[in-house]
């Protein structure tokens, strides 16, 4: 019971750290394919709820489609996790744990 519980958690971390690197890594390439003309570093130090301060209103489309790029492959990887866990777990099977009371 105890292994579970760390797998849990320590499974939950890591797809936590690999998330935040894959939104990061998509969010830059989203902001050079959406909006080139805009400061990628600017843009990810303030982050999302105050680059609408600092992009001029041509580019504020491009910025918001970037972060929606980094969003979408945020949800692929929690796909890929989750298919990932069904596929290790499939053949795990049933065991009853109850003894037969008579």
């Amino acid at each position: 019971m105890a292994v579970l519980a760390f797998m849990q958690t320590f499974g939950g971390s890591l797809f936590l750290i690999v998330a935040q690197t894959v939104f990061g890594q998509s969010l830059v390439s989203g902001l050079k394919q959406f909006a080139p003309s805009v400061n990628a570093a600017e843009v990810i130090s303030v982050g999302a709820s105050a680059f609408r301060e600092i992009v001029q209103p041509p580019e504020l489309m491009g910025v918001v489609e970037a972060y929606n790029y980094g969003v979408k492959h945020v949800f692929y990887v929690a796909l890929a996790a989750s298919l990932g866990g069904f596929v290790f777990s499939w053949g795990t099977g049933w065991k009853k744990v109850k003894k037969a009371l008579i």
